[in-house]
């Protein structure tokens, strides 16, 4: 049960980002997943880690 709460939770939030779309009609409906989106978000949150490991390496060396 719990697992399906966080995938629920998962899914929910990638609607929120903008990673998946829903569209439908009165035949179909299809789920689209934003792959650029995606793939720019998590470069971005790649980045911020990389400056903050750098900063906390710059305040360790400067403690020394």
């Amino acid at each position: 049960m719990r697992a399906i709460i966080i995938l629920g939770l998962l899914i929910a939030f990638a609607f929120f980002a903008g990673w998946l779309t829903m569209r439908g009609d009165r035949d179909k409906a299809s789920i689209e997943i934003n792959a650029t989106e995606f793939r720019n978000d998590t470069e971005h949150v790649i980045d911020e880690g990389k400056a903050l490991i750098n900063k906390g390496t710059d305040k360790l060396q400067g403690a020394h």
